[in-house]
Order: C-alpha cells, then sequence, then structure tokens
C-alpha cells in the first residue's frame, strides 16, 4: 500500500515539473511507473539469483523501485522545454 502512495506522489511531483516547461505528462507518467516496477523486479530476480535470503530479495527489490522512481524523476527534470531544442538550452545556459 505503501509503494502505490509513493508511486501516486512521485507521478503527481513529476506531472507538476513537466506542466511547467509545456509538456505533456503521460508519457512520464509511463516512464514513471514502468523505470519503478521494472527495477523493482529486476532488483528482486538478481537478488534471488545472487542470495537466498527472502529479507535481501525484498531489500534489494525496494532499493531497485527507489532507483527507477530517481532516475524518473530525473528524466523529468531534465526534460527540455517544449519548442526549445537541446543544444538552443545549453547555449542560453551558457550566456545566462
Amino acid at each position: 500500500m505503501l509503494e502505490i502512495i509513493a508511486i501516486i506522489f512521485l507521478c503527481k511531483t513529476n506531472i507538476a515539473i513537466v506542466k511547467k516547461k509545456g509538456l505533456k505528462p503521460l508519457l512520464f507518467i509511463l516512464i514513471t511507473i514502468i523505470l519503478w516496477v521494472g527495477l523493482e523486479l529486476a532488483g528482486a530476480v538478481i537478488s534471488d539469483i545472487l542470495f537466498d535470503d527472502v529479507l535481501i530479495n525484498y531489500v534489494c527489490a525496494l532499493a531497485g523501485a527507489c532507483l527507477g522512481g530517481f532516475i524518473s524523476y530525473l528524466i523529468a527534470k531534465n526534460a527540455g522545454r517544449k519548442g526549445k531544442s537541446f543544444e538552443s538550452e545549453a547555449l542560453d545556459a551558457n550566456l545566462g
């Protein structure tokens, strides 16, 4: 249950970030959910192969979920503004 609340909170945070940039939030919601669940499953599977302890598997799955959430936040935070290319943003950052 806490995981669902955390995903909802992270999705709302990412939505607020990309809306300020004029981007559509649906893609970033999908990225958040896919990275969270995908890295959670990857952490669980890899730890199950390496270790045979349920507690370690849970901790590794939780670490994978946190990593997926953090990566999705970074993607939303570093997404370019609508109508601006990456090069023009880099040039604006260097000049201003």
